[in-house]
């Protein structure tokens, strides 16, 4: 009965199965007129950036997640176990950190893809922090070690640190920073 509508200018609706021992929740996007642009059969859709967010689907076998456009085409699909936006606040940027199942590692891996799923780099990552003045905190999944990678996915600081917390940027030296502990 009611819409509340998001920063990006659109409202999440669902529709909710009629079984009170299971309910099941559809996710779909109105628009400010009430209009449904993105049907109501996905199990999650999160903020738009660029007009293209992450969402999820139930296939039984587990929840995955891909990318989709705000005219309902779906860009990336449902094939990660998360898709998270990396530059927060960005109606310009976008860039995807995208984790999924390496069979071959046996482990989860992180992918870094370009706003309309593009994959931007070969390398893999363990972990991955939101990017700040066009760099981000990535650790690496065979040393477990710390750097920093640029916005093209390539190493700004090479992984040699055991941890970064506890240490801020000082001064810029030709285009690379010099840190000192806190």
């Amino acid at each position: 009965d009611r819409a509340y509508f998001q920063k990006d200018g659109y409202a999440r609706v669902y529709i909710e199965s009629s079984d009170p021992f299971n309910r099941i929740r559809k996710y779909g996007i109105v628009n400010k007129e009430g209009k449904e642009i993105i049907p109501t059969k996905y199990h999650k859709i999160y903020f738009f950036q660029n007009e293209i967010a992450p969402f999820s689907i139930n296939n039984g076998k587990g929840i995955f997640y891909g990318l989709i456009h705000i005219s309902g085409k779906i860009i990336l699909e449902p094939s990660f176990r998360s898709i998270e936006s990396l530059i927060e606040n960005s109606d310009k940027e976008v860039i995807w950190s995208a984790s999924y199942y390496d069979k071959e590692e046996k482990r989860v891996l992180i992918k870094v893809l370009s706003s309309d799923g593009k994959e931007i780099s070969d390398l893999r990552f363990h972990q991955i922090k939101p990017f700040i003045d066009g760099v981000a905190y990535a650790r690496t999944s065979h040393t477990a070690l710390w750097g920093q990678i640029d916005k093209s996915g390539k190493w700004y600081l090479e992984p040699t640190y055991k941890s970064l917390s506890g240490i801020i940027p000082k001064v810029e030296t030709k285009k690379k920073y010099v840190y000192e502990l806190n």
